[in-house]
């Protein structure tokens, strides 16, 4: 049964391949055999156009999943303090790092995969990050915000997501 289904799913790459159309295997909530990318944004840019500013690229990995993965965290925590510094210039937005995973470097929402989002948990941080006034509490305050994991929300909740922000 093993080696059917193996080769069903060899004769579905090929057959995929030779029509032409994208194979993807499953490797994490939003990981694909296409180049991951990442693009900081603010809430307010969460429900209309994207942006049009450079994506943070994983560095290059070493052939292990692990590695992918572990460049990949890394981009992510490289775009998401690039969200809080756009946010923390920008008078009244939503205090919460907010990061779009895409699926290559086109910068358009057909190429997103996932969004990434701060809970309210995280808030207080990321308010003591603003507020620092020396170089050790802003540092303390951002220690503490990387300690909440980004929240991964599909694509599909986009809409939700912005009532939720109190953005639209």
């Amino acid at each position: 049964m093993k080696v059917w289904l193996q080769v069903m799913w060899l004769d579905a790459v090929v057959l995929g391949l030779f029509l032409g159309l994208s194979v993807r295997c499953w490797a994490g909530p939003w990981q694909t055999w296409g180049m991951r990318t990442f693009l900081p944004v603010m809430a307010s840019e969460l429900c209309g156009d994207l942006p049009d500013r450079e994506l943070v690229v994983p560095e290059p990995a070493g052939p292990s999943n692990d590695d992918r993965e572990w460049a990949d965290y890394e981009a992510t925590a490289r775009a998401s303090l690039i969200s809080l510094e756009l946010t923390r210039d920008t008078e009244g937005s939503v205090l919460r790092r907010i990061v779009l995973a895409l699926d290559g470097q086109a910068i358009d929402w057909d190429h997103v995969e996932a969004i990434l989002v701060d809970s309210s948990e995280a808030e207080p941080a990321a308010r003591r990050a603003y507020e620092a006034e020396t170089q050790e509490e802003a540092d303390e305050a951002l220690d503490e915000l990387l300690e909440f994991p980004l929240l991964w929300y599909d694509i599909a909740e986009r809409s939700d997501l912005c009532k939720e922000l109190g953005v639209s």
